[in-house]
């Protein structure tokens, strides 16, 4: 006689589960960064060992949400494909937020007490130099969660629109005599 349990399926995730795991990664993702944030400035090693366990719930997420959207997608109408759809992209991004914070804390606690603004030892110069290069990719990632989120609530993309800031000069000069221009016409 087997003593094998028999595992019962577990339900398919609901459109409505799957953007409330997605809700629920985001706040672990700002839980994520708040403690790294909290275990830099305390020297607290052991608080920065709580990242892990933030990115591993996201990895978590990360599988049952995508294992969710390719169940449900097919099966649901237009509009909540779109959410579907955003939903995987922006656990791609949350995910990948996770990898970079747990990159920055094993940075952060490789380097140890060693944080010290004079202390110039190579190897410590390294640990910051990556931590900081984390910390910035990690920001480039909620970036463009953001964008996806405003991609999603209005139906357009502003991810390869130029801002002011990003123009040249002479392009901002052009765009400045065009307006003229038109106002004068």
């Amino acid at each position: 006689m087997s003593t094998a349990s028999v595992k019962t399926p577990s339900p398919e995730p609901s459109r409505s589960g799957l953007v409330r795991r997605t809700v629920e990664a985001c706040e672990l993702a700002r839980e994520a960064a708040a403690i790294a944030a909290e275990g830099i400035a305390t020297g607290s090693m052991s608080r920065l060992n709580d990242i892990r366990k933030c990115e591993k719930e996201l990895d978590a997420i990360d599988v049952e949400v995508d294992s969710g959207v390719t169940s449900t997608i097919t099966s649901v109408p237009e509009a909540e494909t779109r959410q579907l759809l955003a939903c995987m992209k922006v656990m791609i991004g949350l995910e990948r937020i996770g990898d970079l914070l747990l990159s920055f804390a094993t940075s952060a606690q490789a380097a140890g007490g060693r944080l010290d603004p004079e202390n110039v030892a190579h190897h410590s110069s390294l640990q910051v130099i990556f931590m900081t290069q984390s910390l910035e990719r990690a920001g480039d990632h909620a970036k463009n969660l953001a964008e996806e989120v405003c991609h999603f609530v209005s139906g357009r993309s502003i991810r390869h629109q130029l801002m002011a800031y990003d123009k040249p000069k002479e392009q901002m000069f052009i765009d400045w005599l065009r307006h003229k221009e038109e106002k004068s016409e």
